[in-house]
């Protein structure tokens, strides 16, 4: 065996032990930002038994997502929350003791706390929209490790 191959084997086996070992997987989902807003001063609403309450500044995002079978978004975390609102198809959401809830058209779900996953399941293209409420300046997503129950 040739040194050239023997490093591009190297490099190969390298590189999967640094896939195993990096962060979260995302697979190729298409995500429109439709608009970031800022909430400049806090918020606390409660009308009608539903209630939000912000202590500082948030900003406020809507996305649409379309995940393809297979795809997915691995262990995550948001800073505050994602309200997620299934159009078509169905989506696998995973919570931190990984209990799975199949989100179906018409049906909404909340990702907070975490870690989260979320997953396509299903045969066919999943399309919702999302709306994160962050504290200012912070990321919709942070990738995390997976629970215990998940490894």
């Amino acid at each position: 065996m040739s040194k050239r191959v023997r490093i591009a084997m190297l490099g190969a086996a390298l590189a999967l032990a640094a896939l195993a070992a990096g962060p979260p997987v995302v697979s190729a989902i298409t995500a429109t930002l439709f608009v970031t807003s800022t909430l400049e001063e806090p918020v606390n609403v409660n009308n009608e038994r539903i209630r939000l309450k912000t202590k500082e500044p948030a900003d406020v995002h809507v996305q649409e997502a379309r995940f393809q079978p297979g795809d997915l978004v691995d262990w995550h975390n948001h800073p505050g929350f994602a309200l997620i609102a299934v159009k078509s198809g169905t989506m696998s959401f995973y919570d931190p003791d990984c209990t799975r809830h199949v989100i179906g058209p018409g049906e909404a779900f909340v990702e907070s706390g975490g870690p989260t996953k979320a997953a396509n399941e299903g045969s066919v293209e999943a399309l919702f929209y999302v709306t994160y409420v962050v504290p200012q300046s912070s990321p919709r997503i942070v990738p995390t490790d997976p629970p215990p129950c998940a490894q």
